[in-house]
């Protein structure tokens, strides 16, 4: 069998477990991505479920100013419009008590602040914010846009109140400032995974909170950035995955928060793609190593198991056929006569072997016999000639044994008498051949002696072909 046809085999075994392997790959690869596709839509989830606690949050702060304003209303350091100090220190104690608040203070019907728990370098006015308006004109509690403070200089969602006379009138407006940065840092208390992110963003795009790095995002206007359009195009709450201002990749939850007029605020969580999939791309690539090293071990096993269990036997079998092709038919495999394929093989090739010898042993038998036989007839042939033709006894013996020797191929030939003698000799008469010589040598008798039991005595005396 060619080296090459071996090699072919070789590779053509190793091709099936390749073949075998694949399909393992696949499923693995399969699974990595079904994986992938959970984690993606846990992590999501969980997005999800810090979103939406940043906006149950604010509506609970929301109630709290809702039910704390009124209160404020009726002290007397904000009813009466000449007690400043005193009401600047009770709010700036406030805002130890209430840390998510920005700011306390009081406005007069003209929108000139005449109180607040933060220091008010210069005169501040607020006629123009929506919660101040709104709470003038309904009378009652009021929820404004979301801004940066005139006196805190931070995102905020502002919330006022009516301040009412001695005659019900109104007559000026408290308010608290809903810190938003609050709201996003309140979220560092859970464990999140490393690098989420939380922006707050108003209704053109303009980041109003963000942790981590507050300070770095505040006021920057992001609207054109893949994931704030895809927030601002839905106007909804849902999860996507986009590209955040720093080019990274992530899965992002998000949810709108309260909105106020035409103002509107949403609040996005973001979980860098990365991170969410690092322990699923650590155990894809740990299951690969694995999957390597099983395939090295395989193919090793399987190039020399190959080489032990199928070529070896293959290289007997091809060259015992090889030797049975060039005639030598006692070549066998020697293989042990196993239950497998190669021993049932082997065994039937051998068998094969053995068939083709015995008939070849038995032609060339049958083909000896024929040659005999067709020599003694030729011989026949020729002594009945020479008996026709002798004009003696001895010259009849004689051209009988030169018969025996030129047409039947013996190396001698020679006719002897049985004497009846003592020593019952056995007399030459005739011979022809090479052997003269050794003829002279020799003493046969055909008595019972050792020296008549030889073939010529053994003929003599038994009348018998020997």
């Amino acid at each position: 069998m060619p080296k090459n046809l071996l090699s072919s085999l070789r590779v053509r075994l190793l091709f099936l477990l390749m073949l075998i392997i694949v399909p393992v790959f696949g499923l693995l690869l399969h699974n990595a991505l079904e994986a992938r596709k959970q984690e993606t839509l846990h992590m999501q989830s969980v997005a999800l479920r810090l979103a939406r606690l940043i906006l149950l949050e604010q509506r609970e702060l929301i109630a709290g100013a809702r039910q704390l304003l009124p209160g404020l209303a009726q002290l007397p350091s904000v009813r009466v419009p000449d007690a400043g100090p005193v009401c600047n220190r009770e709010f700036a104690n406030l805002l130890v008590q209430y840390p998510y608040y920005a700011n306390f203070g009081v406005s007069g019907r003209d929108g000139l602040m005449r109180c607040s728990g933060l220091p008010m370098p210069t005169p501040v006015r607020i006629e123009d914010r929506d919660y101040f308006r709104r709470a003038m004109e309904t009378g009652d509690f009021a929820i404004g846009g979301y801004q940066v403070g005139r006196i805190t200089g931070k995102s905020a969602i502002n919330f006022g109140y009516p301040l009412r006379d001695d005659h019900g009138r109104v007559d000026g407006v408290v308010f608290a400032a809903l810190d938003l940065a609050w709201l996003s840092r309140k979220l560092t208390d859970i464990p999140l995974p490393q690098g989420t992110t939380i922006t707050i963003l108003d209704g053109n795009g303009t980041v109003l909170a963000h942790q981590p790095d507050p300070e770095k995002w505040f006021g920057k206007t992001i609207r054109n950035t893949p994931f704030v359009r895809m927030i601002l195009e839905r106007g909804m709450e849902g999860t996507d995955e986009s590209i955040d201002p720093e080019g990274i990749h992530r899965l992002y939850a998000f949810t709108p928060l309260h909105q106020a007029g035409s103002d509107s605020a949403y609040v996005s969580v973001g979980i860098p793609r990365d991170v969410a999939y690092a322990d699923l791309d650590a155990r894809f690539k740990r299951d690969l190593l694995l999957l390597f090293l099983i395939v090295v071990v395989v193919t090793t096993v399987a190039w020399k198991g190959s080489n032990t269990f199928v070529l070896h036997p293959l290289r007997i079998l091809a060259r015992t056929s090889e030797r049975l092709g060039n005639g030598d038919l006692s070549a066998r495999t020697a293989l042990q006569r196993t239950q497998d394929e190669f021993g049932q093989l082997a065994q039937s090739f051998d068998q094969m072997a053995v068939s083709l010898q015995r008939q070849r042993d038995e032609a060339e038998t049958h083909d000896k016999e024929l040659q005999r036989t067709n020599l003694a007839l030729r011989t026949l042939s020729a002594g009945n000639r020479t008996l026709v033709r002798a004009a003696d006894e001895s010259s009849l013996l004689q051209k009988m044994c030169s018969v025996a020797v030129e047409l039947g191929g013996y190396r001698m030939a020679w006719v002897g008498f049985a004497e009846h003698d003592a020593e019952k000799t056995v007399r030459p008469v005739a011979q022809a051949g090479t052997d003269k010589a050794f003829l002279d040598t020799l003493h046969i008798t055909w008595d019972e002696t050792e020296q008549g039991n030889g073939p010529t005595g053994t003929a003599i005396r038994t009348g018998r072909h020997c």
